[in-house]
């Protein structure tokens, strides 16, 4: 057995349902691009899709999710899975952390090791 045939078979898939509050504009999920999740198996998962990012929290779903799939013309629908695991996810911004020098004023950006935070958009 290679280390490719051992990562193959720790690999799970699992789908979420995904929902997405105070989403300024939908149209941002249905373009192509990047698509990154981070912090998955967390309680606070990170979504990153091109250049917005969500923060997420898991709640209990009170049934079961059915994710279908459009055909390429858009006409009909298909069953693709179903699952019980449910994300909700709000929009958050980035910004460079401010450090503190020793008479307690900040600094943005003063530092070798510049930090980014993630704060709740408002």
């Amino acid at each position: 057995m290679t280390s490719n045939d051992e990562e193959e078979e720790e690999s799970e898939e699992q789908y979420v349902f995904v929902e997405f509050l105070g989403l300024p504009d939908p149209s941002i999920l249905r373009q192509k691009g990047i698509c990154n999740m981070l912090a998955v198996d967390g309680t606070e998962p990170f979504l990153q899709i091109n250049r917005c990012t969500f923060k997420g929290k898991y709640e209990d779903s009170v049934g079961t999710f059915l994710i279908l799939q459009e055909d390429k013309e858009h006409t009909q629908l298909s069953y693709l899975c179903k699952t019980t695991k449910r994300m909700v996810a709000e929009q958050v911004s980035i910004r460079k952390k401010q450090q503190s020098d020793a008479t307690g004023t900040s600094q943005e950006g003063q530092s070798n090791t510049d930090h980014n935070v993630l704060s709740d958009k408002t």
